[in-house]
């Protein structure tokens, strides 16, 4: 039986405008908005559907009273069989807290010696290793962080969240067709309607110099969301080589260009 005061952070004695208070609260901090396209979508979603249980039960009197009969009538026995997993979950929640500060106030020191500390504690939970890859792609460390992606896939399922992740790395490493393997994937996964997903791919191809498959996912993109980040700053910039160059700096550039053999003619 889950303990519903705890998992909306009241408690037994708090007020109705208290429950609906601190359910608000926790409502907003894992809506799936906060998440698109993040490693921790899953545990957000599984998170705000637990707190929905909970206010589901609490917010009704009827209910929340026969929770409260039921509640301590097991009490013990609940204790007594399920304190491993409420002490992982309680563990957990912290930790998962905790990381977000670090990465907040990007202190990845701090954070690579937390996800130390849970690993040693908890050698076989994905999440320590969910938070690592972040830290060491921060750091530039894009192996170790490929390292710690495919780690986290090891240990919970496959995400595709996590193989777009592993695919920008190999793009930022110059590795296409590694990058396009993963990045394919995980539009399989998504059955071609992610549109970042998507974008990833067609910006992939955009390097790689195969203009008609780029031109071909640019469609489907456009298809799903016309205005999607990447359509835009496409617009923006020239394709040179496998370098990408802005079109205002490009424009100022030839300005100069202009300007110096301006110059150089009325020297003559």
């Amino acid at each position: 039986m889950k303990d519903y005061y705890k998992i909306l952070n009241v408690s037994k004695n708090a007020t109705q405008e208290e429950i609906k208070a601190s359910y608000r609260t926790l409502a907003k901090k894992y809506h799936p908005d906060l998440y698109i396209n993040n490693p921790l979508a899953d545990l957000a979603a599984e998170k705000l559907k637990e707190i929905n249980e909970a206010y589901a039960v609490l917010s009704d009197q009827n209910k929340r009273e026969n929770y409260d009969r039921g509640y301590s009538g097991n009490a013990d026995n609940y204790q007594n069989k399920s304190s491993n997993n409420i002490g992982e979950q309680s563990f957990f929640e912290k930790f998962v807290s905790e990381c977000e500060y670090l990465i907040e106030n990007k202190n990845w020191y701090a954070l690579h010696q937390k996800c130390n500390e849970a690993k040693s504690k908890y050698p076989k939970h994905y999440l320590p290793y969910v938070f690592e890859m972040q830290a060491y792609y921060t750091e530039g460390n894009l192996n170790a962080a490929i390292e710690a992606a495919k780690k986290s896939m090891m240990l919970n399922k496959k995400d595709f969240n996590v193989l777009l992740f592993i695919g920008k790395c190999y793009i930022d490493m110059k590795q296409y067709n590694e990058a396009l393997s993963y990045s394919l994937e995980a539009n399989q996964m998504c059955d071609g309607k992610n549109a970042d997903i998507l974008a990833q791919i067609a910006l992939i191809y955009d390097l790689k110099g195969d203009k008609l498959t780029f031109n071909s996912y640019m469609d489907k993109l456009k298809k799903i969301e016309p205005n999607h980040e990447f359509i835009n700053a496409r617009k923006s910039v020239f394709k040179v080589g496998n370098n990408y160059v802005n079109k205002k700096d490009a424009a100022v550039d030839a300005c100069l260009l202009c300007g110096l053999l301006e110059c150089i003619f009325d020297c003559f």
